[in-house]
């Protein structure tokens, strides 16, 4: 039986409604050796598009697989199947399923949970080729998710979870150029389809940011040992991304951002200095391998001076409100975790 990936459950008629198809909709099917890529993206679509749960689709497309039921005619259009079982080819051990219904898939036990994984992760690999333990990821991350949660949705956090995707779609762009591994290639095919959307609402910053990783990875294909030169490149994609609006906080903000991606590229090529050496790895320190407490020196100087700007630069938006939250973030977390690796990088 082929694998259905369009399935709407319950939303079948919003969903032709959305696209004016006058409630007539031809769903495709997924062939049998769909890769993991393609699986990610149907389920990150179903999960951003519709109330229905991920977990719910697999639920019903693994009865109908079983039972050898069409998932979409009429006979299953109200998405409930019986009790079911699943047989290994070849294997004489019956897996027993319960019922399938809207009300059961929200009430899922964490055992059952684990038997809808684990049997449908055996399917998906041996219809790919992939690993089993590749596609219980994927199918464990449906599963959990569950239900759309109610979202504090503005201005603000709007334009913050645009900027995440831009800056996730061209970084793991650039992590495909060098290696094609599995997890990047799933992240990078769900961050596609997000991509259209937030680049139309903010196409300048979205070529500035493309830009500035560009700009890096080619000074990393370089092998650039000018570590003022890569991590001012990444703080200068930090500062367009903090500098939100042009208006009076703008400065400010674009010194924040600068510093802090200043801050995150040293600490993050510090801590892997050891582990890019032994993978033959780029790193700007790659210098100082045998040169460790002179590193720790270097870096724990570099890092102050932009921790330090970051604070005056704080101090300069007079913030009345979240003063709290924002002093634990940056004396306490940000400088705590700092001080950690600069201590554990040196061992």
């Amino acid at each position: 039986m082929p694998l259905y990936t369009d399935m709407i459950m319950d939303n079948f008629e919003d969903y032709a409604n959305h696209h004016e198809d006058d409630g007539v909709i031809k769903l495709q099917n997924m062939p049998e050796d769909a890769s993991m890529e393609q699986w990610g993206a149907k389920l990150q679509e179903i999960a951003d598009e519709f109330i229905c749960a991920p977990r719910y689709f697999l639920m019903c497309w693994l009865a109908s697989y079983c039972l050898d039921k069409d998932l979409l005619d009429d006979e299953t259009y109200t998405r409930e199947f019986p009790a079911f079982t699943y047989q290994r080819e070849g294997g004489r051990k019956k897996f027993g399923f319960q019922p399938v219904s809207k009300e059961y898939a929200q009430n899922l036990e964490e055992d059952e949970r684990d038997q809808y994984i684990d049997i449908l992760s055996e399917i998906a690999a041996s219809h790919s080729g992939d690993k089993k333990a590749e596609w219980r990821g994927v199918f464990r991350t449906a599963f959990l998710w569950h239900k759309k949660k109610k979202k504090i949705i503005n201005e603000i956090t709007e334009y913050a979870a645009s900027m995440n995707v831009l800056l996730t779609y061209y970084k793991l762009e650039d992590n495909l150029k060098d290696d094609n591994g599995l997890k990047d290639k799933v992240a990078y095919t769900i961050y596609k389809g997000r991509l259209k959307s937030a680049y139309e609402k903010y196409p300048k910053k979205a070529e500035f940011i493309k830009g500035q990783l560009e700009t890096l990875y080619n000074l990393e294909q370089e092998n650039n040992t000018n570590i003022d030169l890569v991590s001012n490149t990444f703080g200068n994609l930090m500062a367009e991304i903090f500098a939100y609006k042009e208006d009076e906080f703008e400065k400010d903000l674009r010194q924040i951002g600068f510093n802090i991606g200043k801050y995150i590229y040293l600490l993050d090529a510090y801590e892997d200095l050891e582990k890019d050496y032994k993978k033959g790895r780029y790193n700007p320190f790659i210098g100082y391998i045998d040169r460790r407490e002179e590193l720790k020196v270097r870096v724990d100087k570099l890092i102050s001076m932009t921790l330090g700007m970051v604070g005056r630069r704080i101090d300069n938006l007079n913030l009345k409100t979240n003063t709290a939250i924002i002093e634990n973030i940056v004396y306490s977390g940000v400088y705590l975790r700092y001080q950690n690796i600069l201590e554990e990088g040196i061992k």
